[in-house]
């Protein structure tokens, strides 16, 4: 809610009056214009204020170079009667209001910094952006609990980020951190918690949606230039594909067959792969149920590196009946490169497309092995 807030208005204004949350006139209170801004200073129990014409409030006498200051600066206030020091002490984002001989001033109370956390390289150095709020520049000094400390100077308004090594982990666990930020007398905490787990990570599994892939197909059985989607080609998604009985999510697919014409179709995928030694595609192919038998479907996955026209098949799968058969492709000899993937529908052994509807699920690609992962909370 607005509880505490203050805001200064561009408003001329003279005399005020303050009244609670039900209406209850509770008095005079006490407008004055600073820093070219008319502010009402706070009343207890007051809900709002109503200003009244009657009158022009005239602009401080008081004057400070300072306005944006830490809690415990010390502040040199400009009067008619020459500069006086006042230490100005408040919560981080409170104004704090100096008065002197009848007259005002107001200082904000800045935070020390404003930071995001954050895990970087794999969960081995936990990341800082810091931003300095203030329009002077800040020397912090930093202290984590888990590395030696050092300090970073800051420029007014301006983003700093800092990468902190983190302890290797060699177990499942957590680990509770800090880092402290401090000037002086001042600080500002950060805690959070570690969490190390046994995880087969995902790459991609995101087979499904379709705007992460394309489809294409080709007429093989006999000269045309028809598109092959309009020779009864299809690529479908399906929430409920059912291969022996069971079912899975995934993708359909079935090759041309109108008017005499036979070929492939495949769905195809952009990909880039990280720089780790063991990714592997895993899922399975299956015959739907329902489908003639026909001369069964071949499965292929392809992959094809970047900057290269050679494809290589990973994978090769016939199924004979109406089953869901796993499959799995190692995909570890592109790490850290960019590739198309394509999942490949080619015709079956005796070129009969009768019945075959193929369906590809639970398709991702992930570690081959579970690994120790490292998140934050």
């Amino acid at each position: 809610g607005l509880d505490g807030a203050q805001g200064g208005f561009a408003v001329e204004g003279g005399n005020a009056r303050a009244y609670a949350h039900d209406g209850t006139d509770l008095g005079p209170a006490k407008a004055v214009r600073c820093r070219g801004y008319l502010y009402v200073l706070p009343v207890e129990g007051a809900f709002s204020y109503k200003l009244e014409k009657s009158a022009v409030t005239r602009e401080t006498k008081l004057s400070s170079d300072a306005y944006e200051v830490f809690s415990g600066d010390t502040v040199v206030v400009n009067t008619p009667k020459g500069p006086v020091e006042r230490v100005i002490s408040g919560a981080p984002g409170q104004r704090v209001w100096v008065e002197i001989d009848g007259q005002y001033l107001c200082f904000v109370v800045r935070k020390l910094v404003v930071f995001q956390a954050s895990l970087q390289n794999d969960g081995r150095a936990l990341s800082f952006t810091l931003h300095n709020p203030g329009a002077t520049a800040v020397s912090l000094e930093i202290q984590p609990s888990f590395a030696s400390g050092g300090k970073v100077e800051m420029p007014p308004y301006g983003m700093t980020r800092i990468d902190l090594p983190l302890p290797v982990g060699l177990a499942e666990g957590e680990e509770q951190i800090s880092v402290e930020f401090s000037r002086g007398d001042l600080r500002e905490n950060w805690k959070g918690t570690l969490v190390r787990k046994m995880v087969k990570e995902v790459i991609f599994d995101d087979f499904t949606n379709q705007n992460k892939f394309t489809k294409g197909g080709i007429i093989r059985a006999k000269e045309t230039t028809l598109d092959p989607f309009g020779l009864g080609a299809r690529v479908d998604i399906h929430s409920a594909m059912i291969c022996g009985a069971v079912n899975r999510r995934g993708i359909n697919t079935h090759p041309p067959y109108h008017e005499g014409c036979a070929g492939d179709v495949f769905v195809s995928y952009q990909l880039e792969l990280p720089k780790v030694r063991d990714i592997v595609l895993t899922g399975f192919v299956g015959k739907r149920d329902g489908s003639s038998i026909g001369d069964g479907i071949n499965f292929l996955v392809g992959v094809t590196p970047e900057g290269y026209d050679f494809e290589s098949i990973v994978s090769e799968t016939h199924v004979m009946k109406h089953e869901w058969v796993p499959i799995e492709a190692d995909l570890s000899q592109w790490a850290g490169k960019k590739i198309q993937l394509r999942l490949i529908q080619p015709l079956g052994p005796k070129l009969d497309t009768t019945g075959d509807w193929g369906c590809w699920g639970d398709l991702q690609i992930t570690r081959k092995e579970p690994h120790l992962k490292t998140t934050l909370k």
